[in-house]
């Protein structure tokens, strides 16, 4: 409906209208016209440009808001996870754990000195001795 979004080529995801506005997520952001389809900008204002829009849900509060639906995994690669299957920890390799165990390591050596230096500082009893 109306004229082609400005950059090609361009793969929508979902599609919104609200009143004469209309609201098209795609692999590049959310593309937003204001006169029926006939001229199309890149909504960038509160909307991160560099990510593709996965979808759009109305507010069901404010039927004028309409929410975009981003993710840091671009949609391909989460197709391909999904058709290769297996879980989450058996995409983990022996690299990724043994980090994963130094931080935490790291971390609970941090919280123990911590821990320790406070109960130096603020716990202290006065040893003065009694006349």
């Amino acid at each position: 409906m109306g004229a082609a979004v400005p950059d090609k080529p361009v793969v929508a995801r979902a599609v919104a209208v609200v009143d004469h506005v209309m609201l098209v997520a795609t692999d590049r952001g959310v593309y937003r016209s204001a006169d029926d389809g006939q001229r199309w900008e890149l909504s960038t204002d509160n909307l991160p440009a560099h990510l593709g829009a996965e979808l759009l849900v109305r507010d069901p509060l404010s039927p004028a808001t309409v929410y975009a639906g981003f993710a840091l995994t671009p949609h391909d690669e989460l197709l391909r996870r999904a058709v290769e299957g297996g879980g989450p920890l058996g995409r983990l390799d022996l690299v990724n754990a043994a980090g994963g165990l130094a931080f935490l390591a790291l971390l609970f050596l941090a919280a123990g000195l911590v821990v320790r230096r406070v109960a130096r500082t603020h716990y202290r009893v006065s040893r003065i001795a009694p006349r």
